[in-house]
This record gives C-alpha cells, structure tokens and sequence, in this order.
C-alpha cells in the first residue's frame, strides 16, 4: 500500500466513525426541532377582555368550556359547550357548526382552568385563531 494512503487512514477511520455515531442523531435534532425545544414556542393569545374582542372583531364563536354550563350563569347565546370530558362527541359539533374563519373565543367560570386547555387542544389542531375570555 502507498505510504501516502497509510498515514491518512487514521483520519479518514475517524472521519467515518464519527460520521456512523453522528446518523442515529439525525432523526431526533429533526424531531426537536419540528416539536421540542428547538421550535419557536406558539404565540398564545390568552387573557383577552370581551371589550378587546368587541373592538377587533366584528364576529366571534363562543365555545363554552364549563364541564356543566348552566344557562342562567353566563353562558352566552348560541355558545357551543366544549368539555375535554366530552371531546369525542363534542368536537364534531364544532366542526359542524363553525365557519373556520370566525375566531373562536373560548370561556369558563372565573378560577376555572378548562377555557386554556380546551384552547390550547384546539390550537394543536390547527384551528387559529383561538382566544381565551379573561375572567
């Protein structure tokens, strides 16, 4: 073997184990960086008051997020109940009643947690916008 092909075979041993230990890497940096941490983090629009939402948009989907909305308490007209208890057979309500335009304003009782979650399982859909009512 020439002599010049035996003092770059180190090198190019290490350049090839490198190369076979950096491969099973590449489908996990990929993952990351569509999902974990290397992703920008979604903009999240939360918190927004009924009078902000009256200034900026002239329709709006209400989604009532209370595990039992009660009429008499708040519940607004028209409003379409939206429980994670019941996501099977309530998300396909939405779908059918919802333009896919109008933003999607999502509520529940003050200290209630469910309007972010039921919002936040509704923004890994896709579906934009979709907003939270402050309490």
């Amino acid at each position: 073997m020439p002599n010049h092909l035996i003092s770059t075979l180190p090198s190019r041993c290490l350049h090839v184990i490198l190369l076979l230990l950096a491969l099973p890497l590449l489908p996990s940096a990929w993952t990351l960086t569509q999902h974990g941490w290397l992703a920008p983090a979604p903009q999240l629009k939360s918190g927004i008051s009924e009078s902000e939402l009256q200034k900026k948009y002239s329709q709006l989907f209400w989604i009532d997020a209370r595990e039992n909305p009660r009429p008499l308490s708040g519940t607004r007209s028209g409003a379409l109940p939206l429980h994670e208890k019941n996501w099977d057979t309530q998300l396909p309500l939405l779908f059918q009643a919802w333009d896919g335009q109008t933003p999607l304003v999502v509520f529940c009782d003050p200290g209630c947690d469910n309007s972010r979650r039921v919002a936040r399982k509704l923004r890994e859909l896709g579906l934009d916008p979709v907003l939270e009512l402050a309490p």
